[in-house]
């Protein structure tokens, strides 16, 4: 059974719970995960949904839990709305929040794995 949960502004919505049937959500929420890959999620949300105007591109993380075991990190890259106000949401997973910065070239030796990483991530980290 899984939990679908928006953060915004630091705050938590649940978006999606098998033992609510009164949120509004498609059938077809789905996310895939996979090692060396970003990891993708996609759900539709229907303007009767009590937390529809927190789903926004850019600004919104969705975590999907199984079992309150979390699986799927990621935030909304685009939220679409057809004529009817029905948003396909399209969500990218957490490592693709790398791509927001751009890593000089560099020369690194005689350090570890964790060095090296601590170094990628701290250089990340100022830039966003």
């Amino acid at each position: 059974m899984y939990t679908i949960k928006a953060f915004t502004d630091g705050k938590e919505y649940l978006i999606y719970s098998p033992r609510l049937k009164s949120f509004y959500i498609g059938a077809d929420a789905y996310f895939e995960i996979g090692d060396n890959v970003n990891g993708q999620a996609e759900f539709t949300i229907y303007p009767g949904h009590p937390y529809y105007s927190y789903v926004k591109k850019l600004t919104t993380d969705i975590i999907f839990y199984n079992n309150e075991q979390a699986e799927f990190y990621g935030r909304v890259l685009y939220d679409d709305e057809d004529l009817k106000g029905v948003k396909k949401v399209y969500v990218e997973g957490e490592l693709a929040f790398l791509c927001d910065s751009i890593q000089r070239p560099a020369v690194y030796h005689d350090i570890s794995v964790r060095r090296y990483l601590e170094t990628i991530i701290s250089l990340h980290n100022s830039q966003v």
